[in-house]
């Protein structure tokens, strides 16, 4: 029929950003479903204290989507995901790797600031 369009490859762009929405929300509902596990079970943080993991994640998030628009204008946005997935990265890593709660709930935050 004329006038119809049809179907289209999606560009690599449009790939990469679909991987990059992937990636985040896997990230982010694992540490909704998970970071107070972690801490009660794996960093034997004490029952009051292992809720606090949503709390940390959750608060950086809304820290980083209040300052996004602001680090979008001056680094661009290809920048800012590559440094915010970076930066989740590293806080999981750091998260997993430190055994403890107080290392932990900084991984957490550098989560919730880089996955936002």
């Amino acid at each position: 029929k004329p006038g119809r369009r049809r179907w289209t490859v999606p560009s690599r762009l449009t790939l990469w950003m679909c991987c990059a929405m992937v990636f985040g929300t896997v990230a982010e509902g694992a540490m909704n479903d998970w970071s107070a596990l972690y801490l009660k079970d794996i960093a034997e943080a004490s029952a009051e204290l292992a809720p606090l993991g949503i709390a940390v994640v959750s608060g950086m998030m809304v820290v980083a989507r209040l300052f996004a628009d602001g680090w979008r204008g001056r680094w661009g946005d290809g920048r800012v995901v590559l440094l915010g997935s970076a930066v989740a990265a590293a806080g999981l890593a750091l998260a997993l790797v430190s055994g403890g709660v107080a290392p932990a709930l900084a991984g957490f935050a550098c989560m919730g600031l880089g996955i936002a």
